[in-house]
């Protein structure tokens, strides 16, 4: 059994407290949902979808939006450096396994089905993994192999770092 990818978990926000929620011009004919992440485009932001986003400016939607925006704006909370989220991992657009030699190391952001995964294809991102959630909870990672495997998300633990390295 494995936990269904789902958009990156909020565990702590610098200082413990979350930023504001800000108004913003969404990019037309996109869908997202609560807790995706995006970034911005000529002046609008929109959902990650490519693998390897490196941007530092990453914002978190606030809400869903199932129907095709057009000239709409949105709620965003702005993603900043030292928050630290749960996030479930991918390769490239391929499900991927998640190890303790990853941590320390960077990468971007991809999107997939309104979810925003890890890219370990990416390493110059600004995410961070400072933890393993098998590392964190093993009995928990018996039952839900936090690892991953093939076919399977693992979940690693990231702060986002503001930089690119």
């Amino acid at each position: 059994m494995a936990w269904a990818a789902i958009n990156p978990i909020i565990i702590n926000w610098p200082g413990n407290s979350a930023p504001p929620r800000t108004e913003i011009v969404a990019e037309d004919s996109k869908t997202w949902k609560q807790g995706e992440f995006g970034f911005l485009t000529s002046g609008t932001v929109t959902p990650v979808v490519a693998a390897g986003k490196t941007d530092v400016t990453i914002f978190r939607f606030c809400e869903v939006q199932v129907a095709s925006t057009s000239t709409s704006t949105v709620w965003v909370q702005r993603i900043r450096t030292g928050t630290q989220m749960i996030m479930p991992v991918m390769n490239g657009g391929t499900a991927a396994a998640i190890a303790q030699s990853n941590i320390g190391t960077k990468y971007g952001v991809e999107g997939l089905s309104n979810v925003t995964y890890l890219d370990l294809n990416t390493t110059s991102g600004p995410f961070e993994v400072i933890d393993l959630m098998s590392l964190r909870d093993p009995i928990m990672n018996s039952v839900q192999s936090f690892n991953g495997d093939t076919g399977v998300a693992g979940w690693a633990i990231v702060e986002f770092t503001g930089t690119v390295s």
